[in-house]
């Protein structure tokens, strides 16, 4: 079979860094509980306690492999937010460094194909030690996904490909609406288009694969949570300029003011404090988002009742968008 993500409950150890080699032991420590991966760990229930967005663990999964396994290998994108990976007490995968405390921890997303070392038992020892003191929570965020290593090396080549396919479709389109204003600038619909489609192109490259981090591998793990957060906050005041040029009547002005100037006041936010702080106001930027979506479809269907030109068609693809929109906002919150 092709490969699998091992997704499921994991071994959990809180503020604890357990060695790697302690699980080849034939009494391996008790875990404080069982947690689900992907996952973050913040508010989980254990005996001394309720989990905090900060701290440290371990995480350990053991998988039983088919005897001659052929190599294999990991694909990993996400931990939060740094993580050192054992594979049969090797290290073998690290992003940032994992620590105790603020003082001692970096932070830093690192994506990458990790080759196993073969196992002599037929079984495979998954480690991850995992600290988080920048960001709102930690934890194994994503999925990560065993097998054959050419295999694994195919599906990272074909998610790489996917998403600088359609960054570079959208980038296009940009570029294309950016000269058309450049041409007839007394319409600037195509600069407000072309502004959300250059935010949209951000957002698809701070996130999923973290490709931005390849293209610029200098860029810190601040400035990459505050392009992924400013991306979308922006693209919603670039998209209600749009709509206000193409619904006209149809687009109430209080609220296109309300999204316009609330995006650019939560930006501001996000760029004039650290990644810690304004990732605890997620939860408010979603329900903005959230309700600006909600608006543009009221615009949309208002255009369609008066009768206006096209409004058939925007509102059918603003309504594609917008189931978008939503499911990135449930992924995110671990739906």
């Amino acid at each position: 079979r092709g490969p699998i993500s091992l997704q499921g409950e994991w071994s959990f150890y809180w503020r604890k860094f357990i060695p790697a080699v302690a699980f080849s032991a034939s009494s391996a420590p008790l875990p404080d509980r069982f947690v689900g991966v992907p996952g973050a760990w913040h508010g989980l229930e254990l005996e001394d306690g309720i989990t905090q967005g900060h701290g440290y663990a371990t995480y350990r999964l053991r998988v039983s492999l088919p005897p001659d396994s052929p190599p294999l290998a990991l694909k990993v994108i996400d931990v939060g937010s740094a993580l050192v990976l054992y594979a049969n007490g090797t290290p073998v995968h690290s992003a940032g460094v994992a620590a105790e405390s603020a003082e001692a921890s970096r932070a830093a997303f690192r994506r990458g194909v990790v080759d196993i070392p073969r196992s002599e038992d037929g079984t495979l020892d998954i480690v991850l030690h995992v600290s988080n003191f920048h960001y709102r929570t930690g934890g194994a965020w994503e999925h990560i996904v065993l097998g054959f290593a050419p295999d694994i090396r195919d599906l990272n080549e074909l998610t790489l490909a996917f998403g600088l396919l359609l960054s570079g479709s959208i980038g296009v389109i940009a570029l294309y609406h950016l000269g058309l204003f450049s041409l007839r600038r007394q319409d600037r619909s195509p600069l407000y288009f072309g502004l959300f489609c250059l935010a949209v192109v951000l957002r698809i490259l701070s996130t999923d694969e973290r490709y931005l981090t390849q293209l610029l591998p200098t860029l810190s793990f601040s400035n990459l949570i505050r392009i992924e957060y400013g991306s979308f906050l922006l693209a919603a005041p670039a998209f209600a300029a749009f709509g206000k040029t193409i619904a006209l009547g149809s687009f109430p002005d209080w609220m296109r003011r309300a999204i316009i100037y609330l995006g650019l006041v939560f930006t501001a936010g996000v760029f004039l404090s650290p990644p810690e702080a304004f990732s605890l106001w997620l939860p408010i930027f979603q329900l903005y988002l959230a309700l600006g979506t909600g608006c543009g479809i009221y615009v949309f269907s208002r255009a369609v009742i008066e009768k206006r030109q096209h409004a058939r068609a925007f509102l059918f693809g603003f309504l594609v968008l917008a189931l978008a929109i939503f499911n990135d906002i449930l992924v995110s919150i671990g739906v």
